[in-house]
C-alpha cells in the first residue's frame, strides 16, 4: 500500500492546486484550524495573565455554562492555549478524513455533538460532586477548553469507515486507551476531563447511523447502466421469442 501511494506520488507530484482542492473538499475544517491558528498565534501574543484571563472566560465550567452556554460551548472549541502544531496536524488529518468521508454538515453534527456531550456530562459530574462536598465550590469555574472532545468524537465516528475484521481490534484500542484512567493501576486519579474524553469517544461511536454504508471491497460490483438496459431488453426478447409461435403475426 504504501509502496504504491509513493508510486503514485512520483509519478504525479502534488502541486499548490491539488492542494488547495484537496483543502477545499473539507471546509468546516480548514475554517476550523485557521481558526486555532489565529487564537493559537493570539495567545503567544498575551502574558501569561491576560492568557489565563482568555481562556477561563472562554471555559465550559459550570459558572459560565450557566450564564452563557451558547457561546462558551462554540469559543472553548476555538481556543487550544498556544499553537501547539503538531496537535493541529494530528487534528486537522483526523478532521480532514472525516469530513470527507461524513461530509461537512453529518461532520459538524459528530464533531460538535461530542464537544456538547462530553461537555454537559462532565461538568454535570463535577456539580453532582461539589453537591454532595466531593469537590470544593472552587471546582465551578476550572479551565475547561480546547478541542480534545471534538477529537475523541472523530475518532469514535471512524470506527464505522472499517471493515468488520478490523473494525473491533479499532473500537479495543480505542476503548482501551480511553478507559485507561478508570482502571490503570496507579494511575492518578479520574479526572472530569478524562469522563469527558470517554463520553465523546462513545458518542461518535453511538453515531453509527451517519456514517455512510461500509463498502465491501470482496463485492461484485455493480455492472453499469447500460449493461443492466441490454440484458434486459436480451431477456425480453427471448420471452416474447418463447411467447410467440414462429410465422406467426406479432402486432
Amino acid at each position: 500500500m504504501l509502496t504504491s501511494l509513493r508510486a503514485r506520488l512520483a509519478a504525479r507530484p502534488p502541486t499548490f492546486a491539488t492542494v488547495l482542492r484537496g483543502l477545499l473538499r473539507a471546509p468546516g475544517t480548514l475554517l476550523w484550524l485557521t481558526a486555532l491558528v489565529v487564537t493559537g498565534m493570539l495567545g503567544e501574543e498575551l502574558s501569561d495573565q491576560q492568557l489565563g484571563d482568555r481562556l477561563l472566560a472562554a471555559s465550559t465550567n459550570l459558572t459560565n455554562l450557566s450564564h452563557e452556554p451558547v457561546r462558551v460551548l462554540v469559543d472553548s472549541a476555538l481556543w487550544d492555549g498556544h499553537a501547539v502544531w503538531w496537535l493541529l496536524l494530528v487534528l486537522g488529518s483526523v478532521s480532514w478524513t472525516v469530513e470527507r468521508w461524513l461530509g461537512t454538515v453529518r461532520w459538524f453534527a459528530v464533531l460538535f455533538g461530542a464537544h456538547v456531550v462530553g461537555t454537559l456530562i462532565s461538568q454535570g459530574a463535577v456539580a453532582m460532586q461539589v453537591a454532595h462536598g466531593l469537590a470544593p465550590a472552587s471546582a465551578e469555574v476550572v479551565l475547561d477548553y480546547g478541542v480534545s472532545y471534538a477529537m475523541a468524537g472523530a475518532l469514535g465516528i471512524l470506527a464505522h469507515r472499517f471493515p468488520p475484521r478490523w473494525q473491533a481490534l479499532y473500537v479495543t484500542v480505542a476503548l482501551a486507551d480511553f478507559t485507561f484512567p478508570f482502571w490503570a493501576p496507579g494511575h492518578p486519579p479520574v479526572t472530569f476531563t478524562d469522563l469527558g474524553h470517554l463520553v465523546a469517544l462513545l458518542t461518535g461511536l453511538a453515531a453509527y447511523r451517519l456514517a455512510p454504508a461500509a463498502v465491501d471491497p470482496t463485492a461484485e460490483a455493480e455492472p453499469p447502466l447500460d449493461e443492466l438496459v441490454a440484458d434486459s431488453l436480451v431477456d425480453e426478447r427471448l420471452v416474447l421469442e418463447d411467447a410467440v409461435p414462429a410465422g406467426s403475426p406479432t402486432d
